[in-house]
């Protein structure tokens, strides 16, 4: 068989021609980077060993019930080697008993395969010589189906991950969490994750930090996965250990096994790729509003307060995060977030008392999270920027020289100003004459009377209300707009 430069390390799928050359079966051949050896009978004591080269895999059978194989391996002192049993994983009944034997046959370490554990060896050679392998069916049977690998590998820090489940789904463009625990060799450094086979996916909390075992990522979605697609794809984290990069890919293994009803080895190829699914669009949870929908800052008052009002939906009822954006330079918002079971909450803007008149359009955002979805919610607010009260003069009719005439005063506080209010009329022509004008702070209109001597030149002019109020125990004016005073002729 030719194994192509470019085949991934593990199994390769081959389809296999009976001898006759009538119809064909598949199989699976095994890839690695070390050296593949295959047992040399007979090899049932030390002196009959065959070599085993390290690195490197042995590949044997237990020909018959009782048969116990011998391989001879060369060590060097200080050398760590860790050899890995394998043989329910891939098919085989047998489960291994190991021992590893210096050249007096004392027992350097052995294992027994015991649950899912096919055995492991982590040995140390404590001096340069010949050790032996002794492997055998912990319960002696043998037979053309009792086949064994021996995978010896250079020990080296590192670590093994898994994730706790086999698939996720995930609705499109949206986010699914997942949990991956790291078991660490030697090594106590960060770890960091990344997705292979989904094309922009990205991923959130992806670092194990230095000193801990796991993490939750966030994975975002790509757009481009439809819904009712199934993907497949891999966890990999990865590490700088030795001025070396160290790589290992998430096991779905125990996630498996339960997903199977404690199927001890399910196939291998399914223990590292991760299924998702792909459903629709996750509907909005959260609608948001203000009152007033436009929020007024009179001049003079320097700070005023709006409600952040939410709308919940589809059984959603947590913490919103909010924030404002886009304020004039000199305005501050002192924001709070909208807590889970509270429908509204306030936010008051401070500023300059003198920011000029006229209208500011402010973003509002807010952002939660609902089983594991999140949302931002944007909308634009106005900011209208007002004097601190408007005033109005009606003048009906007209004067007549030497003559009165009714008018009516009407002020409109805005929200946050309070107080008396003495309004002054100018613009008035000479020989007209008016009362005190105090509106009292429960008051918004006012009936007066206008007098005219005899002598008053008839004409129309332009006269202006004039408000002083109290803002902050500051005096503010605020002119009304003009409105024309006819005298009539005699």
């Amino acid at each position: 068989v030719s194994v192509p430069p470019e085949a991934p390390l593990g199994r390769l799928p081959l389809g296999i021609k009976f001898a006759s050359g009538q119809g064909s079966a598949l199989a699976s051949l095994l890839v690695s980077r070390g050296v593949e050896q295959v047992e040399l009978e007979p090899n049932d004591e030390p002196a009959a060993s065959g070599p085993f080269s390290l690195p490197g895999a042995v590949n044997g059978r237990f020909e018959v019930p009782r048969d116990r194989d011998y391989h001879r391996v060369q060590g060097k002192a200080g050398e760590r080697y860790v050899f890995q049993g394998r043989t329910r994983s891939l098919g085989s009944p047998s489960d291994l008993y190991l021992r590893l034997l210096n050249e007096q046959g004392g027992i350097l370490a052995e294992a027994e395969d015991s649950g899912t554990d096919e055995g492991v060896l982590d040995v140390t050679f404590p001096a340069d010589g010949a050790y032996y392998l002794m492997v055998e069916d912990v319960h002696r049977r043998g037979g053309a189906g009792h086949v064994y690998r021996i995978e010896a590998e250079p020990y080296r820090p590192g670590f093994q991950l898994a994730i706790e489940a086999e698939k996720y789904d995930a609705p499109k463009g949206g986010v699914f969490v997942a949990k991956v625990t790291a078991a660490r060799r030697d090594y106590n450094g960060p770890i960091t994750l990344a997705i292979e086979g989904v094309a922009g996916c990205t991923l959130a909390n992806h670092v194990i930090p230095e000193g801990q075992n796991e993490v939750v990522f966030q994975a975002t979605l790509p757009s481009t996965l439809e819904t009712g697609s199934l993907n497949l794809f891999r966890v990999v984290g990865t590490a700088q250990i030795n001025n070396a990069e160290f790589r290992a890919v998430a096991s779905t293994l125990t996630a498996l096994r339960t997903a199977l009803s404690g199927l001890p080895y399910p196939p291998p190829e399914l223990q590292t790729m991760v299924g998702l699914g792909v459903g629709p669009v996750f509907p909005d949870f959260f609608q948001l509003t203000t009152d007033p929908e436009t929020v007024l800052y009179p001049q003079g008052l320097g700070s005023v307060t709006f409600l952040v009002k939410a709308n919940k939906l589809n059984g959603f009822d947590e913490t919103i995060q909010l924030a404002v954006e886009g304020l004039p330079a000199t305005v501050e918002a002192a924001v709070s977030p909208l807590e889970k079971g509270k429908p509204e909450v306030a936010i008051t803007l401070t500023g300059p008392a003198a920011l000029a008149e006229g209208d500011y359009t402010f973003r509002l955002r807010g952002a939660s999270v609902f089983q594991n979805q999140p949302r931002q919610v944007e909308r634009p607010v106005v900011l209208r920027v007002v004097k601190p009260a408007e005033v109005a003069l009606q003048l009906p009719g007209s004067l007549p020289p030497g003559g009165t005439l009714k008018a009516k005063l009407s002020v409109v506080r805005q929200p946050g100003i309070a107080g008396a209010v003495q309004i002054g009329l100018r613009g008035l022509p000479a020989g007209v004459s008016v009362p005190e004008l105090v509106l009292a702070a429960e008051q918004s209109e006012l009936e007066f009377e206008l007098t005219a001597a005899a002598e008053t030149r008839p004409g129309a002019y332009s006269v202006v209300a004039v408000a002083a109020l109290n803002v902050n125990n500051k005096n503010v004016a605020v002119e009304g707009a003009a409105t024309t005073l006819m005298v009539a002729a005699p």
